[in-house]
C-alpha cells in the first residue's frame, strides 16, 4: 500500500507580490505518494491557499472513504470518469457524474491552479489515488483513514497558530 503525503510550507510576505488577507494560508502545497518500494511520485507542487484544499478534503472525507463510482467502473477511478465522459449521458447522469467529480477530483479543491485531475476515493481495490501522467494511468492504493485523521490534527494546529502567524511547515502522511 502507498502512503499519501501532503506537505504545506508557508510563503512568507517577503516572497509574495500581494499582502495576505487575514487568516490566509498561502503555501507551497506538495501532494505526493510513496509506493511500497519507497519510490516517491509528486502529484503536484503548487503555490496556493492551503485552506481550499484542507477544507475540501475534510468536507468530502465521508465520500472519499466510502462512496463508490456511480457508473460501471473501467479500471482505475480516473479511467472510469474518462470512460463515462466519453459515453452519451442523460442530463441526470451528467449531473451525477459532475457531483461525483466535485467530491473526488482534487482539481475542484484548487480552482484557478493548473493541477492534474486526481481522483481520491474507493475503487475496485479499495482506497485509491489515480490520475493520468504523460498519457499513462497511474493508480496507487492508499489508506485514507490515517491520512484524514492526521489532516484534522494538522488543521487544528494551523488554526491555533494563525493568530500569531503561520510560520511552521506541516506534513500529513497517511497510514
Amino acid at each position: 500500500m502507498s502512503n499519501l503525503t501532503l506537505e504545506l510550507y508557508p510563503i512568507q510576505s517577503g516572497d509574495r507580490n500581494i499582502v495576505p488577507a487575514k487568516g490566509e494560508l498561502l503555501s507551497r502545497i506538495v501532494l505526493k505518494v510513496r509506493d511500497c518500494a519507497g519510490v516517491e511520485f509528486i502529484i503536484f507542487n503548487v503555490n496556493w491557499g492551503a485552506w481550499g484544499l484542507i477544507d475540501w478534503l475534510l468536507l468530502n472525507e465521508k465520500d472519499i472513504l466510502s462512496e463508490r463510482f456511480p457508473f460501471v467502473e473501467a479500471g482505475a477511478l480516473v479511467e472510469s470518469v474518462c470512460s463515462a465522459l466519453d459515453n452519451e449521458l442523460s442530463d441526470v447522469e451528467e449531473d451525477l457524474l459532475y457531483e461525483y467529480r466535485t467530491r473526488h477530483d482534487v482539481r475542484f479543491a484548487l480552482r484557478g491552479v493548473d493541477v492534474p485531475s486526481v481522483l481520491l476515493g474507493v475503487g475496485a481495490q479499495g482506497g485509491e489515488v489515480s490520475m493520468y501522467f504523460e498519457n499513462k494511468c497511474l493508480r496507487f492504493s492508499v489508506d485514507f483513514d490515517g491520512f484524514l485523521v492526521r489532516l484534522r490534527k494538522v488543521a487544528a494546529s494551523i488554526n491555533a497558530g494563525l493568530g500569531v502567524g503561520y510560520l511552521e511547515s506541516f506534513v500529513v502522511v497517511g497510514g
